[in-house]
């Protein structure tokens, strides 16, 4: 099916540019913002998912954070949310650790005996809150890590939209975190 897909879209551009109505270039980046074609072009950059972190590679090669950082210097916007993205990776894995260690911890236990009658019996004490609270922690962690990539992602794309000349993006985060008017405790993230 994908050599059809191709075909159908090398006719439509080759009518739309017989046409004169926008160019090849335009016509792809706004109408089928591939991975696939922006690695094609030297200028952008790809983020690629490899289970809990997200590389930034430009054509074949990984970026280092230096490197982003130096790409991103033309773009501030992306600058901005790229460094958001780390400042909330190095809190997740902190989360993520800290929830795991007390999840093994709460189910290992401390062992306890009790004398009934003369006979001894040897059981483990299993704290229910000290269990619950690191289930928590490491939920929390992994939905920060899940975030984090988000908006390394969403930094790839802000570069990629200025590079190409796409239409501009903004990016607003609204938080709300406490007590709110219906009663619930938590917290509230808009996009």
């Amino acid at each position: 099916m994908k050599p059809y897909f191709l075909l159908l879209c090398g006719m439509i551009s080759y009518s739309c540019i017989a046409s004169n109505m926008i160019s090849t270039q335009d016509f792809f980046a706004k109408q089928f913002l591939a991975h696939n074609f922006m690695a094609l072009h030297h200028d952008t950059l790809v983020c690629q998912r490899v289970l809990l972190d997200s590389r930034i590679k430009s054509g074949e090669n990984k970026l280092s954070k230096n490197e982003i950082i130096k790409l991103y210097i033309s773009v501030p916007e992306a600058k901005r949310t790229f460094k958001k993205s780390n400042y909330i990776m190095a809190g997740a894995g902190l989360f993520t650790l800290s929830g795991s260690f007390l999840t093994v911890n709460a189910l290992k236990g401390k062992p306890g005996s009790k004398t009934i009658e003369g006979i001894d019996y040897n059981y483990t004490v299993r704290s229910l809150p000290k269990l619950l609270s690191g289930l928590v922690l490491t939920g929390t962690g992994l939905c920060l890590i899940e975030f984090s990539n988000e908006l390394k992602h969403t930094s790839v794309e802000i570069y990629n939209s200025q590079k190409l000349g796409l239409t501009n993006r903004s990016i607003t985060i609204k938080s709300d975190f406490g007590l709110f008017a219906n009663g619930n405790i938590g917290l509230k993230l808009s996009f």
